[in-house]
């Protein structure tokens, strides 16, 4: 449970930053150097930084499972996220379906916003087993 905990933390700092990077850039392509982000865009934000991140937490940190069930948890978790922000984007009217340009930058920046999320943390994860292993291994030399 506390590991849950910890990676909630670090995804939540981590979909906050890029959530509010990706507001920020999108308000300055429609708005110029006179743009500002509102109250509510920032505390829609951390709420949805705090749902990306519970649910990052509940499906990608499922312990030992099959890499072909990870994909599919993977691509679960992309496919909820996505909708989540596209939602909050409609309602914050940061996108419009009837502005095809806005809503394909919109999802240009959210698709690879979770992607790199996603990668950096596979990356991280990938190289603590690693680290681990690795001392494990000498462990067992050592002892043998």
């Amino acid at each position: 449970m506390k590991e849950k905990l910890e990676t909630a933390k670090l995804m939540f700092t981590r979909f906050t930053t890029q959530f509010l990077l990706l507001d920020s850039i999108a308000h300055l392509l429609y708005n110029g150097k006179d743009a500002k982000i509102a109250a509510l865009e920032v505390f829609m934000i951390i709420a949805v930084s705090s749902v990306c991140a519970f649910i990052y937490a509940v499906l990608l940190t499922a312990g030992e499972v099959s890499k072909k069930v990870m994909s599919v948890l993977q691509i679960s978790y992309f496919i909820i996220i996505n909708t989540i922000v596209l939602a909050v984007g409609l309602c914050l009217k940061l996108i419009s379906f009837t502005n095809i340009k806005t809503f394909i930058i919109f999802e240009s920046f959210t698709v690879g916003s979770i992607i790199i999320t996603i990668l950096y943390s596979y990356r991280n994860s990938s190289g603590m087993a690693k680290r681990m292993n690795e001392k494990l291994k000498k462990l067992e030399e050592e002892i043998n």
